[in-house]
């Protein structure tokens, strides 16, 4: 979501982030909303974001080096 952020950013729109952490720990989710962004009438774009890990997808990432 950081990296979603900073890219709308680099591009030179205010953004806004808001990001909360599920019951799961490994689960995140929010909103990146580009401020002004003047789309067909509406002034701000969201992008819903949902990020989840597996077991297996934490388990790969302990083992690479």
């Amino acid at each position: 979501m950081d990296v979603l952020a900073q890219m709308a950013c680099n591009t030179g729109y205010s953004v806004c982030v808001k990001m909360s952490t599920t019951v799961a720990a490994s689960n995140k989710q929010g909103d990146v909303k580009l401020l002004s962004f003047g789309l067909g009438g509406s002034n701000n774009l969201v992008i819903d974001v949902s990020i989840a890990a597996t077991a297996i997808a934490i388990a790969q990432l302990k083992r690479t080096p």
